[in-house]
């Protein structure tokens, strides 16, 4: 029941938010690998220096760099003779309604996951086997879920946060435990539009 996330080169058919495609150079990889896991829960890699040890060649054109975002690859920009990540994305590519272009950004991942770990921790820790499963224990559990949730809010991980968006209620069977939310992940910003009024 772990979320983690894979770093390949050159794979944006996986199209799957969990793998990350680079697609500059296979050399870049490891530094990617490395550089998103120890990003935190709000952190965007976006526009992140890169500052290995391999020399990579990260000119293209602006036409090549949009065809790569649009087909899920994680690449590098040459920023005058600096290189830079271009955006902090995955490979999933194939957006619906009820899952849109959202899911392509590792950040948003990044907090979606970091909850579903955290959420089984908390209760791992302290509630499996350890607190009944009736009204106050579920009320404990949900208080607790809360205040991650609040930590969250503070860390401008999420937005919009109340404690309505999180329900407790017992499941079917006498030991289950369901938990509902509702949450809206925040993103960095990657786009500027300006409109200018001349007078």
């Amino acid at each position: 029941g772990v979320k983690f996330v894979t770093v390949l080169y050159d794979y944006p058919q996986a199209d799957y938010e969990g793998i990350i495609s680079v697609g500059t150079a296979k050399e870049l990889v490891c530094w990617t690998a490395g550089m998103e896991a120890g990003a935190a829960v709000n952190e965007s890699l976006t526009n992140r220096k890169y500052d290995g040890e391999y020399g990579v060649d990260a000119k293209d054109t602006k036409s090549n760099f949009i065809k790569g975002i649009q087909a899920g690859k994680f690449l590098f920009y040459d920023d005058g003779g600096e290189v830079r990540v271009l955006r902090d994305i995955n490979c999933f590519t194939s957006f619906e309604s009820n899952k849109n272009s959202d899911f392509s950004s590792n950040r948003v991942v990044r907090v979606l996951d970091s909850i579903a770990n955290d959420v089984a921790r908390i209760f791992s820790q302290y509630y499996l086997g350890k607190r009944s499963n009736n009204a106050d224990g579920r009320n404990l559990l949900k208080a607790e879920i809360i205040a991650y949730h609040e930590q969250l809010l503070q860390l401008e991980a999420i937005e919009n946060f109340t404690a309505e968006d999180i329900t407790v209620q017992q499941g079917v069977e006498k030991q289950d435990v369901v938990v509902y939310e509702s949450v809206q992940p925040t993103d960095a910003m990657e786009k500027l539009y300006m409109r200018v009024e001349v007078v």
